[in-house]
């Protein structure tokens, strides 16, 4: 896949004919994916983001979602996580003036 395309390559100059089978390469991705979202979109007479309100289809599912199985496997490519809530911990964040004292929060 392209993400082990890119992490293979790491850092490392590309010369001219790396870059340009790596850029095709992300160039086919892109443009498989458009099409295939503008194929699923023209199918359907409603879509929605995720699965809110009534009975349209959800266009990008969680990618463990069990109904996502259940997909054709052009719908299968559009999976992401969409919140950093399930993975990341509360941090807190203490904001400083350009004199580098802290910012208090305003009371409400």
């Amino acid at each position: 896949m392209l993400q082990n395309e890119v992490r293979n390559v790491g850092y490392k100059e590309l010369d001219a004919v790396e870059a340009e089978a790596l850029r095709q390469k992300v160039r086919g991705r892109v443009k498989d994916l458009l099409d295939t979202w503008e194929r699923i979109a023209s199918q359907k007479i409603s879509l929605q983001y995720q699965q809110e309100v009534g009975q349209a289809p959800p266009l990008l599912f969680d990618p463990l979602d069990p109904e996502l199985e259940k997909q054709p496997m052009e719908a299968r490519k559009f999976k992401a996580q969409r919140s950093l809530r399930d993975v990341e911990p509360t941090v807190n964040l203490w904001v400083c003036n350009p004199d580098g004292f802290e910012v208090e929060e305003d009371e409400k």
